[in-house]
């Protein structure tokens, strides 16, 4: 009788961590990143979903719960506010990128990088955009080291400098980002022209 007892107690215990883990693992395989570097479980297989292929629908539900389930994973938070992105939540999903970012997660810095750059947004966004993209970079997130490349190699923000925009680039083209290897091509060509 003890040891069923013990068993129902071990297994009341370990529902809520297997639901938590359930949701996280859901929220992981609808919302994640492709190209974070955090998002990778080899026992899982998390290979990311690119954001035009999100379902709002869906993954708003499930990283809402697994948010809610571990708010202290900040990788949850930061697929959260993608999927209020997707779901064309642009405000609420500022408030959880803009957290992740804080808390120093680079997929988190790499979006709102993207979202200050690519705006209508004043100079200091765009060079708080750009020291955000160099924090990713520095953090291995391929996208972002690609447009830290890109800087580099275009002279955006006074950067240029074809041996760092090599260096980005490669260490993105060796992640598998395919236009990363294009932009190795342009490096190439511009070197061949000096």
């Amino acid at each position: 009788m003890l040891r069923i007892l013990t068993v129902l107690m071990a297994i009341s215990a370990a529902s809520p961590v297997m639901a938590a883990e359930s949701a996280g693992n859901e929220c992981d395989q609808l919302a994640a990143h492709p190209y974070d570097p955090a998002r990778y479980d080899p026992a899982r297989q998390v290979r990311g979903v690119v954001f035009d292929a999100i379902d709002p629908a869906r993954a708003v539900t499930s990283c809402a719960a697994a948010f809610s389930e571990q708010p202290g994973v900040v990788r949850f938070m930061y697929q959260y506010g993608r999927t209020l992105l997707a779901a064309k939540r642009g405000n609420e999903a500022m408030v959880f990128i803009r957290s992740a970012a804080n808390s120093g997660y680079a997929a988190a810095q790499q979006s709102l990088a993207t979202m200050l750059y690519e705006d209508e947004s004043p100079p200091a966004d765009k060079i708080e955009a750009i020291r955000l993209f160099h924090k990713a970079a520095a953090q291995g997130h391929a996208v972002a080291q690609l447009r830290v490349a890109s800087f580099y190699l275009l002279g955006e923000g006074g950067l240029r400098d074809m041996s760092k925009a090599e260096r980005f680039a490669r260490q993105a083209a060796d992640q598998g980002l395919p236009a990363a290897r294009t932009a190795l091509e342009m490096i190439a060509g511009v070197q061949a022209i000096k």
